[in-house]
This record gives C-alpha cells, structure tokens and sequence, in this order.
C-alpha cells in the first residue's frame, strides 16, 4: 500500500492553480505482464531496482481538493478521483524549524455547482516524524499510476520527478515515526485501509520538494 500527500501548483495559458490530493494506492502490475515482474523486496523497489515500471501504483481512492483537478483526473488519467480537503503541517522553506515533520489531516468535502463545499469529519490523518532519521537519494520515477475507464479499459500513466526523492527506510525500532488515524468508517477509503493495512507497519517514506524558482530577499531600509 501506499499513501502519496501532494501540494502542487499547477499553470496555464490564463493563469494557475494550487491542489492538495491525497492518493490511496495499491502497489500492482497487469495480469499479463506477471511473468516480466522482477523480485524485489519493498527497499529495491523504493530504490528503483524495477526498471521495467511495471510496478506501479493501482489507484483506489484519489481525494482532493480542487475542483478542476478532479475533472481532470477522471477525465485524462482514470482515477477516482473525489473531493477532500485538507489541513497540514509539512517542512517548508519559509519555515526551517518545522523540519521533517508531516502532519496531513484530509477531511469531508462535498462537490456542488459553487464549488467544494468543506465538512469538519476528518476522513483520514497521517502524522509522520522524520526527526534525527537520515534519508538516502533514490531515482524512482517515473512511477507508473494505473486507473481503469468507465469502460474496464486499463490506462497507464508515468509520473516523472525531476531530482531524486528522500527515502526513509523504517525498520521494528522506526516504523512507530508514522501513525495513520482512519475516520468514520463508513466512508470508503478509511473502510478500505482498515481493511487492506489493518495493523501493519509502515514500511518506509519517501519525501520530494521542488527546488525553489526565485526567492524574496528581506527588505532593508533605505535612507
């Protein structure tokens, strides 16, 4: 399984848009491929040993909170893809004494003709502490995502990052750094994980930030 938290801006010809998802995963591959499917454990995998990409990521549950996006990603990618939105602590340039620690909440959204429309009941909550844990560069992209049309036709799509993700390899002493709160179980994808991950551990985490385009220096007086 795995659980990828995203921020991103995204731009167009008239302008921008920043989105928050989160994806719930299945770590496949197709049927018919099986016998290409190199063995590897889950650290080779994390360090891109599969050169075939063929191991990818199934999607299961897609939430998110801008409107647009989730068009999109229904239309162009096949994911299911539904509203949520979020409330976050994560590192930030702009704030250095956050350092390594991730805190995502993803809440209740409802889809309507003014948009998202936000509900308090918190479906899902990841608390990750990477404090004092020392992360390794690894080359895993692309990384192929895999979502099925209104039709059961599979598509298959690469997610290309453009410098090497932070991996944390989590062991028995570690793997107590993520804790993963499920919500109201009669919502789909906390009933889903429930079921799925149920008391298993976390078995690593990979951390990606984008290098800075520009940056606002202080300002200063002028006499």
């Amino acid at each position: 399984m795995s659980l990828n938290y995203r921020l991103y801006f995204a731009q167009y010809p008239n302008g921008g848009g920043i989105t928050q998802e989160l994806e719930i995963n299945l770590i496949a591959h197709p049927v018919f491929a099986e016998d290409r499917i190199p063995a590897v454990n889950y650290g080779q995998y994390a360090r891109g040993y599969d050169q075939s990409k063929l191991l990818g990521s199934a999607r299961l549950h897609v939430l998110c909170d801008n409107p647009l996006a989730i068009d999109a990603g229904r239309r162009l990618y096949a994911e299911p893809k539904h509203p949520g939105w979020f409330e976050t602590t994560v590192p930030s340039l702009n704030a250095p004494a956050v350092r390594e620690r991730w805190a995502v909440s993803c809440r209740r959204a409802v889809l309507g003709a003014e948009g998202l429309r936000r509900h308090q009941e918190e479906v899902i909550a990841l608390d990750v502490d990477l404090v004092g844990l020392t992360p390794e560069s690894v080359n895993s992209t692309p990384i192929t995502g895999y979502g099925t049309d209104d039709e059961g036709k599979l598509l298959a799509g690469p997610l290309n990052a453009h410098q090497p993700y932070r991996y944390y390899a989590l062991d028995d002493r570690s793997a107590d750094r993520v804790r993963l709160d499920l919500g109201n179980p009669a919502e789909e994808p906390a009933r889903d994980l429930a079921q799925l991950v149920g008391d298993a551990p976390a078995a690593g985490v990979w951390t990606y930030q984008s290098t800075p385009v520009a940056a606002r220096n202080r300002a200063y007086y002028v006499r």
